[in-house]
């Protein structure tokens, strides 16, 4: 019996959206979950590592597992993988910074960030809806993470200053 994937979603959706991808069996972690525990304010914390890890090993068990992940999900498995150190690491969408920075012009500007978080704060269904549009996905609301505003909002941060160059 092959290894039940382990998949780290994306921002604001629930994981289990990539189920056609890797199947009912797997595990998914709902990525929205966790942000609150690795952004303090407006920082990302140094040992964001650390927490993100302790929550996915819970989720491995003793085997190195498929790794699998989607958009922060897969910045995610990649910061991860020299300690989950899976058998197969799957990344969908995969950057090393999801913000532009120095010797990186490839991610999005940082204002872009920084606005979706004000027009999440202030109406959470329309940056949703505008969000899911943009990515191509179908509509309703029954795609989006459960988690609280504020968790989305860390999630924010979070992509606004992770750095894995």
């Amino acid at each position: 019996m092959p290894e039940q994937p382990i998949v780290l979603g994306g921002w604001a959706l629930k994981p289990q959206i990539l189920a056609p991808c890797f199947g009912e069996d797997a595990v998914y972690i709902d990525i929205n979950e966790l942000m609150p525990q690795v952004v303090f304010g407006n920082a990302l914390l140094t040992d964001w590592k650390d927490i993100i890890y302790s929550r996915v090993k819970q989720a491995c068990g003793k085997s190195a597992p498929v790794l699998c992940g989607w958009s922060t999900g897969a910045l995610l498995g990649f910061a991860l993988a020299e300690w989950v150190r899976p058998k197969k690491l799957i990344l969908i969408s995969a950057t090393p910074s999801f913000c532009r920075r120095e010797g990186f012009p490839h991610g999005q500007k940082r204002a872009t960030l920084i606005s979706m978080r004000e027009a999440l704060f202030k109406d959470r269904v329309k940056t949703l809806s505008q969000f899911s549009a943009n990515c191509g996905l179908p509509e309703g609301k029954s795609t989006f993470s459960d988690c609280p505003t504020e968790a989305l909002l860390a999630g924010l941060v979070f992509l606004e200053q992770v750095n894995l160059l």
